[in-house]
């Protein structure tokens, strides 16, 4: 099982150096974000995954390529270089590598 890093500093740069990084923008209140992070922790753990409250960490939300228009919004990241969005299926389905 995989662990769920929580970002409690406004600090997302200083994970990007991850080959496999998941980052997740979530809020606690969300059902569908809590339903999500249980299919998250079954992903292999070659995946670090982080986290980001995007109203607490703004600073963080920079990363992800496109708006945070809804929650849970997902994104791979491979060195710090955004690689694709990932969808819930793509969590529950574990085809996070195809592109």
């Amino acid at each position: 099982m995989n662990k769920l890093i929580k970002l409690e500093e406004d600090n997302l740069d200083t994970l990007m150096d991850h080959e496999n990084l998941i980052v997740v923008f979530s809020r606690e209140s969300c059902g569908a974000c809590v339903k999500n992070n249980k299919n998250l922790i079954k992903l292999d753990k070659k995946y670090k995954i982080v986290l980001v409250d995007p109203i607490r960490h703004p600073k963080s939300t920079r990363f992800m390529p496109m708006p945070i228009d809804f929650f849970p919004k997902m994104g791979l990241f491979n060195r710090g270089y955004f690689k694709k969005e990932l969808s819930q299926t793509n969590i529950i389905n574990q085809t996070i590598d195809i592109i």
